[in-house]
């Protein structure tokens, strides 16, 4: 009886290490169970299946056969091995679904040239494909540095994709060091490569200090290898358009233009055609942006000359589409349809379908925007008929994708206007949005999401589904409004970025100064203790206080504090940035709707700014005297305040000042400048001024508003 209750025990301890390596075994697996689940299963059915017969052979009698019933009635510690069987069954599962994916992006991209190149075009490979094609492919032990390098830069620029940039950052610092081990021109590309990723992660977090900081490393490395890569040119003119990009979107129209002339200086100096192209095509949209149409279309009309000159039939063509969406965007529609009309007979001589088919569209638009019903359906015909031709759509699926999804929104507009809201959401149903116009709201290139839920909301109300339009119209809002609030608090802190820097700059200049005079003042008295004659000692005395005089000139230039410029433009800008933020914050419900006229609603989202600018204050100063004629004029703008309590009057520089009229319009404006002459005519001295109007219904930034103003003002 010993003997057998001993063998029991050891026979216990033995289940109790098979299960011990087992876990250990089963633990292991995750991190790879594809290689190691055989090895584990084979090792717990040999060890479990000797339990099991050293046990029936050392019972004598039937109670060990009870143990040994089935599966569901056995003890707790088989049930648990039991369970860890399934387990491993549900891994074997994973672990086939895992090469099904391998398998199929393995056929997909078959070598790691292919997804680099298809990871190069836009929009062509998703966020979530890359980082699983770079999950793939860096496991290869044949991978160069380069290469390896390569895969993680495609994973930092996934992330920021999807959303991610503190770990695309995290990824990116991994990578410095790599690159710096490189040869020299694959050290060059990676290295530029790298600093446009952070630039881009930059951007997105705010980090204005950063960008700038990338901007001038790449800046300085392009310098350092002026002599020594080959499309040098190229990348001057790159970085110099990605610059431009940058301080327009913040508009900072003053530094977007200086980056700009630098692109038109390196591509022309290249003598690159395509080069020059480019930059002055960036040329035409910053004008675009800055709303300065007519030198656009000027300079649309030399673009196309040149084109022409140069026998660049296509380019030529694409631009003149472009043209005519600026003429459309200027409601010049007669003008754009002609030139789209040519440019689609042109482009059927060349054979070329795309941009039949593009200016097909152009020409679509341009009917729906005047109602002109008829001739758009007969356009729709003709671009179904000539989108089934070769390329018609375009070469890759981002511009087959952009082609498709214009030609489906026409589609929806022109039934909109037709009454037929069930069709037009069937072809909304049919628009694919592109990864880009989705996270952006909006798209340059092809139909954005706002775009497709407002002609949704059309369709909706004309079906009259109130609860839908709700809903959609909620939705329009919370983009609308997210945007609107993003772009704010970017240029707020591209705001502040600026004050802070101007601030390090001016406190570096103070610095420096206090350094310098440090420096005189210790030669002073080096030269005094040298020097016992009286004279040379007076000398020296009043060449210090001639010093000491020239420096605080200096620090006063240094510390900004010019006389009424610098601090009223500021006074002013704050008040103006109020201004916009209060008209922002105008919120009007539904409800209120019926009992305010729609010009009642528009005036509480507008001001109008009068700049006045006081003629003779010279000859005012010299026969009054300075104070005299400050106190006179002091006077003459408390008048003006007291016509209403709520203008405000804001000092510009020397004798210009501005009047904010909060809730007045244009028409308004002329009758208050009438007035003001009266004022200024009807007290002695009596004084004249030229005035500039300029109304604001929408955000604008402070410095465009002045530059505007100014300009006028000196003509």
């Amino acid at each position: 009886m010993k003997f057998w209750q001993n063998n029991r025990y050891r026979e216990k301890q033995r289940l109790a290490v098979t299960l011990t390596c087992f876990f250990v075994s089963v633990f292991c697996s995750t991190a790879s169970f594809a290689s190691n689940y055989s090895s584990s299963v084979a090792n717990n059915d040999s060890n479990s299946l000797a339990n099991s017969t050293e046990a029936s052979s050392n019972k004598p009698d039937a109670s060990s056969n009870k143990t040994e019933a089935s599966p569901n009635k056995t003890s707790p510690t088989n049930n648990d091995w039991f369970s860890k069987r399934k387990k491993n069954a549900e891994d074997v599962v994973k672990v086939a679904q895992i090469d099904k994916v391998k398998n199929r992006f393995q056929s997909e991209f078959k070598t790691l040239s292919e997804f680099l190149s298809a990871v190069q075009t836009p929009n062509a490979v998703t966020p979530k494909k890359q980082l699983a094609g770079v999950e793939y492919f860096i496991t290869d032990n044949t991978l160069t540095l380069a290469q390896l390098v390569n895969l993680r830069l495609i994973k930092a620029h996934a992330l920021y994709l999807s959303g991610k940039p503190a770990q695309s950052e995290q990824v990116l610092n991994l990578v410095i060091s790599d690159i710096d081990k490189l040869a020299e021109p694959e050290k060059l590309v990676l290295t530029l490569r790298l600093h446009e990723l952070k630039i881009d992660n930059a951007v997105s977090m705010l980090d204005y200090q950063e960008t700038i900081s990338h901007f001038d490393n790449a800046t300085a490395l392009l310098d350092e290898w002026a002599d020594k890569a080959d499309n040098i040119d190229y990348l001057w003119v790159f970085w110099s358009l990605k610059k431009v990009s940058f301080f327009a979107s913040l508009q900072d129209h003053e530094l977007a233009n200086r980056s700009l002339n630098t692109a038109i200086e390196k591509a022309n100096s290249s003598g690159l055609m395509p080069l020059i192209v480019w930059a002055k095509q960036a040329h035409i949209k910053l004008l675009i942006k800055q709303n300065d149409l007519f030198l656009a279309e000027q300079s649309f009309k030399r673009l196309v000359s040149y084109l022409q000159d140069n026998k660049l039939s296509s380019s030529s063509l694409q631009t003149q589409i472009e043209w005519a969406q600026l003429n459309s965007q200027s409601l010049k529609y007669r003008e754009a349809d002609k030139r789209l009309e040519s440019v689609y007979k042109s482009a059927q001589q060349v054979r070329n379908r795309y941009l039949q088919l593009q200016s097909l569209i152009a020409l679509i638009k341009n009917q729906i925007a005047q109602q002109k019903l008829e001739y758009a359906e007969q356009l729709i015909k003709a671009a179904d008929k000539v989108k089934g031709l070769t390329n018609a759509l375009g070469r890759d699926k981002t511009e087959q994708l952009k082609t498709q999804n214009e030609l489906y929104f026409v589609k929806a507009q022109i039934a909109l206007l037709k009454d037929l809201p069930d069709v037009s959401l069937k072809y909304l149903s049919k628009i694919e949005l592109e990864f880009s116009a989705f996270n952006n709201y909006s798209s340059e290139t092809g139909v954005g999401k706002l775009e497709a839920l407002k002609a949704q909301r059309t369709a909706e109300v004309l079906m009259k589904d109130w609860p839908q339009v709700s809903k959609t119209t909620g939705l329009i809002e919370y983009l609308e409004n997210r945007k609107k609030e993003g772009m704010q608090v970017q240029l707020q802190a591209y705001r502040d970025f600026k004050v802070g820097r101007q601030l390090k700059e001016q406190q570096n200049m103070l610095d420096e100064h206090q350094a310098m005079n440090v420096n005189l003042s210790n030669a002073l008295v080096l030269l005094t203790e040298k020097l016992s004659n009286t004279r040379w000692l007076i000398l020296l005395l009043v060449f210090g206080l001639v010093l000491f005089i020239y420096n605080a000139v200096l620090r006063r230039q240094a510390s900004g504090r010019k006389p009424l410029a610098h601090l009223s433009l500021a006074v002013a800008e704050r008040a103006i940035e109020q201004l916009m933020a209060q008209m922002n914050n105008v919120q009007i419900s539904t409800n209120n709707l019926p009992k305010r006229s729609q010009a009642e609603v528009s005036k509480l989202k507008m001001f109008t700014i009068i700049a006045m600018d006081f003629n003779g204050v010279s000859e005012l100063n010299a026969s009054l005297g300075i104070k005299a004629a400050d106190d006179a004029i002091s006077d003459k703008l408390e008048r003006i305040k007291n016509l209403n309590k709520q203008y405000q009057i804001l000092p510009i520089n020397g004798h210009r000042y501005w009047l904010v009229a909060n809730n007045y319009d244009l028409n308004q404006a002329q009758v208050l400048v009438t007035r003001i002459e009266r004022e200024l005519e009807s007290t002695t001295p009596k004084l004249s001024a030229r005035y500039e109007l300029c109304d604001v219904n929408e955000p604008t930034e402070f410095r465009t508003i002045l530059n505007q103003l100014e300009s006028n003002l000196a003509k």
